[in-house]
């Protein structure tokens, strides 16, 4: 009864169609590129910069030129896509020709020196790159029109009571968006509707025990638990609103503190420190033997990054990798994750581009780290904003339906607190409540 037909392959191909500009992929630069902060000293960094070109110019590489001035910020055959960076250093680049070496670029807070190694066209991805992403689009469009179709039909009967499976879908699309992919699919939607049924016979249960006199008073945690989320259901969830108005409003109040924290990506080297004082001293030692190697002093040139991964790292899987950390690294919304993980974000977001730490340790390890790309802090847009907006007015407006809810519920009871009553329950507790000030 819950099994919505699967999406053919015309229906997939007609949702890519549709939805064609979502996945559009802009011109993307490969580039090599020294970069020099202007900070507070602007001359100083275009005298850099000016040095670099030289040195290029006389045949260097980018390489040896980062090395031999302690500014230069080295990012190394690194994809770049229009639109990025600093409209002033989109023209620059795309005025170059493959292998052709940029002059100094002045864009934003810094000075470039760039050389493209590979233009890449701009593109639109292929239905197959972007399959699974259609067939979430295309599932979701399915459900909605087929319980739609069949939104009249009995899902199920309880006491003559007819559910239909339109009253069920529609709990469904109420459920946060969690429980919703939690529910989705046939064996999904299936659960969900045991779970319902199970629910409404424990409130048709509860409510015929309550007709008969005869029996004793209900004492089962589960049937109060079940009418307390009816409830607060009917009385809290159901009502609350955030419009599109009170978004905006509340975007336009606190848009400063809308941002996308700084991430990075990158690859390290981790040595475990041991437990004993021998193998404290030991993990020190190879820790700065490996970074004598990757940076070795001015004028030489350190060995590769992926080189000394492989050799000296201790975790396997990203060694084997060169290195490479494989997602973007950056404050979590999980505060426990970001409590244990700060220390080592905090270390990362001070490295410049290309720049390799020295070993520095987080817990029992010690790691050397090299920044292959970031990105700065963003500001969000109204529409990036909204969900996360549209969350906190919901919770916002619980506490205060819920507050109202407890009011009204003490108002209809006529409920009394007797101040002489409650103290002996809490000196029977050896329990002392804060004073009320009244």
């Amino acid at each position: 009864m819950l099994e919505v037909p699967a999406s053919s392959e015309d229906e997939l191909r007609r949702t890519y169609d549709t939805n064609l500009s979502q996945f559009k992929i802009p011109r993307q630069f490969v580039i090599d590129e020294l970069r020099f902060p202007v900070g507070t000293d602007e001359s100083g960094s275009r005298k850099n910069a000016d040095d670099a070109l030289l040195k290029l110019r006389s045949g260097a590489t980018f390489e040896e030129v980062a090395q031999a001035i302690v500014d230069a910020a080295l990012t190394a055959d690194t994809l770049v896509s229009e639109g990025s960076r600093d409209p002033e250093w989109d023209r620059a680049v795309l005025d170059l020709t493959e292998g052709e070496t940029s002059d100094i670029i002045r864009a934003g807070d810094s000075f470039y020196i760039v050389r493209l190694n590979e233009l890449k066209p701009a593109r639109t991805q292929s239905l197959d790159e972007v399959r699974s992403t259609i067939l979430t689009i295309a599932q979701q469009q399915n459900a909605d029109e087929w319980f739609q179709a069949n939104g009249m039909k009995t899902l199920f009967t309880i006491k003559g009571k007819q559910y239909t499976l339109g009253s069920f879908y529609k709990e469904y699309k109420e459920l946060p968006v969690d429980l919703q992919a939690q529910y989705n699919g046939p064996k999904g939607m299936q659960d969900m509707a045991e779970q319902l049924i199970e629910r409404l016979l424990l409130v048709e249960d509860s409510y015929d025990q309550l007709l008969n006199t005869q029996n004793k008073p209900l004492t089962d945690e589960a049937r109060l638990q079940v009418i307390k989320q009816m409830l607060h259901q009917e009385e809290i969830d159901d009502q609350i609103q955030v419009s599109e108005e009170e978004m905006l409003k509340f975007y336009n109040e606190n848009s400063n503190l809308l941002i996308l924290p700084p991430k990075a990506r990158i690859r390290y080297i981790r040595i475990g420190l041991g437990t004993s004082e021998d193998e404290i001293k030991s993990a020190q030692t190879r820790a700065d033997e490996a970074y004598q190697k990757l940076v070795p002093g001015i004028l030489q040139k350190g060995v590769d990054f992926a080189l000394i991964a492989q050799e000296y790292s201790e975790d396997p899987e990203s060694s084997a990798n060169g290195g490479d950390y494989p997602e973007w690294i950056g404050e979590s919304e999980d505060l426990m994750t970001e409590i244990q993980l700060h220390p080592f974000h905090e270390k990362i977001l001070t490295l410049q581009l290309d720049e390799i730490s020295r070993p520095f340790q987080v817990d029992d390890s010690l790691y050397i780290v090299q920044v292959l790309e970031r990105t700065e802090t963003e500001k969000l847009a109204f529409e990036q904003a909204k969900p996360y907006i549209q969350e906190f007015l919901n919770q916002q407006k619980h506490g205060e339906l819920l507050s109202q809810l407890s009011q009204k519920l003490f108002q209809q009871n006529n409920v009394v607190f007797f101040e002489s009553v409650l103290q002996n329950y809490f000196s029977n507790m050896n329990y002392t409540p804060a004073a009320t000030g009244e």
